[in-house]
């Protein structure tokens, strides 16, 4: 069912879909996060539910002035929020978008820190959580490494809560964007994203990924083609076997569309890609997220489907190995711009963020008045034992499907 969250977000506020907007307690609460305001002057706030997505109260999380976008969160195993966005009106280079981070212990927002102070744009960043409750952070930007000119990817860790010295993961005169992390139990630190100038089509966006254990290993070619690709997001299943979902042109029999994509890395190297779409009409901006059964669930708005002829939110399943049937979570005669799984490894006691059946899923909608954030969760959405709902004390053990929302495949809620 459909939960409305807030009134009046920007277009686009979720499309970054390779960083992660939302995220669970373990008590259940619910977190989002996201840019709204007037252009120029955007700020980055989260809304939290306590009571399973059905009312939401919206904190303020930026704070300068300037422009702020490009929101992330994880939450980490002392229910702690952790947030990073790109922002102007922070430290030395005010003037230039920089990553920034903040951190929410228990009610109190802490105060902002620099991921990093550069005087040229720093664009995109994705946060992920490790076993030993530290940030880590991948983005792009320009001004690092040799190439000052070129938008490399860049990575920086705490180390017990200290920010540890920036790494490059690319460094090369050429544009890398749209960073997706996630990290195993090792510590190991697995990053995709969208690229020029690697491999054989230099001159085409391609999604590239690379591990960090200890180092960084070297680059790997999810694809090198001669069409743009898009938008890569990453989750790990419960044996630690990366999943990768991205938006790519000219594959199959649709050479002039863009469709949702899928690979696995089992066995130390990525198996064939699987088509989630094969339509001549686009498709963009995929999540991804994993069940505790290691079912892979894929989300994204597309052409082509339902009554109207508009982007809207569509959904399918991977079930050992089988996709299902593609089903659609939105139908509406406006578009509708990002979809954002919640899902994330850590915490593990219990993993708060991994799903025991079903999914959680935020959405940048649009209805006649404007866009809006909303939370979805499916009909079979269950999360694991060990989390006690605010919505009466009960367990967050098995369903967490209310009375009246039994049906299937129904009609989205027009709000």
């Amino acid at each position: 069912m459909l939960h409305l969250v807030k009134v009046g977000a920007d277009a686009g506020a979720l499309r970054e879909t390779s960083a992660r907007h939302g995220a669970r307690k373990s008590n259940g609460d619910l977190w989002v996060i996201y840019n709204r305001g007037a252009p120029g002057a955007r700020k980055v706030y989260c809304s939290v539910s306590l009571n399973g997505g059905t009312t939401w109260k919206e904190e303020l999380v930026s704070t300068s002035a300037g422009d702020h976008k490009d929101a992330t969160i994880a939450i980490d195993a002392n229910d702690d929020v952790h947030t990073a966005w790109t922002g102007e009106g922070y430290g030395v280079n005010g003037g230039k978008f920089n990553v920034e981070y903040r951190l929410k212990i228990g009610a109190v927002w802490q105060a902002v820190e620099p991921v990093c102070d550069e005087p040229n744009h720093q664009y995109s960043p994705a946060i992920f959580i490790d076993s030993a409750n530290d940030a880590h952070v991948a983005w792009t930007g320009y001004h690092w490494g040799t190439f000052l000119a070129g938008i490399n990817t860049v990575y920086r860790k705490q180390l017990a809560g200290i920010w540890q010295a920036v790494e490059l993961i690319t460094d090369i005169n050429s544009i890398q964007m749209q960073p997706s992390i996630a990290i195993d139990s090792t510590g190991k630190s697995h990053v995709a994203w969208r690229s020029k100038g690697f491999g054989v089509n230099v001159g085409f966006n391609n999604i590239k990924y690379k591990a960090r254990n200890g180092v960084w290993g070297a680059i790997e070619h999810i694809t090198d083609v001669a069409a743009n690709q898009n938008t890569p997001t990453i989750a790990l299943d419960s044996g630690e076997i990366p999943h990768l979902t991205w938006s790519g042109y000219a594959w199959d029999a649709t050479p002039f569309n863009y469709n949702i994509e899928y690979k696995n890395r089992r066995g130390g190297a990525w198996g064939a890609r699987e088509a989630v779409t094969a339509l001549n009409k686009d498709q963009r901006n995929p999540s991804i997220s994993i069940d505790a059964a290691d079912d892979v669930y894929v989300c994204w708005d597309g052409l082509g489907w339902g009554v109207f002829n508009q982007f809207n939110i569509q959904h399918r399943k991977r079930t050992v190995g089988v996709w299902g049937a593609v089903t659609g979570i939105t139908d509406r005669n406006f578009q509708q711009e990002g979809s954002n799984l919640i899902w994330a490894r850590y915490p593990t006691a219990p993993q708060t963020n991994v799903t025991t059946l079903g999914f959680a899923l935020f959405i940048d909608g649009q209805i006649v008045t404007g866009y809006q954030i909303e939370y979805y969760d499916s009909v079979d959405l269950a999360w694991p034992a060990g989390g006690v709902s605010a919505m009466g004390g009960r367990p967050m053990a098995d369903v967490l499907v209310k009375a009246g929302m039994m049906m299937l495949n129904r009609p989205c809620l027009t709000l």
